[in-house]
């Protein structure tokens, strides 16, 4: 049995346990206080430009910086992309 099937059986077979990790992984980084608000120019800046002050900056660091979920500021990465 290969890695891929192993794990896709473990999946299949621990169906609850895999969601609850999920739903606690995700529930971290749901909502900030700037929810629902236009994001300013110099956020999408921030979130389109790969340095910040000199170094690198993840996606869970940006969500805490600019108080927005990592869904949302991957997202908008997408969207100003694809512009």
């Amino acid at each position: 049995m290969g890695a891929y099937s192993a794990n896709r059986k473990w999946r299949l077979s621990h169906r609850k346990l895999r969601n609850k990790g999920r739903k606690r992984y995700y529930a971290k980084h749901r909502y900030g206080p700037n929810q629902g608000r236009y994001y300013t120019k110099e956020e999408q800046w921030i979130i389109t430009s790969k340095l910040h002050n000199g170094k690198r900056i993840t996606d869970v660091e940006l969500a805490q910086l600019l108080g927005r979920s990592v869904q949302a500021i991957q997202v908008l990465r997408n969207v100003l992309k694809h512009r």
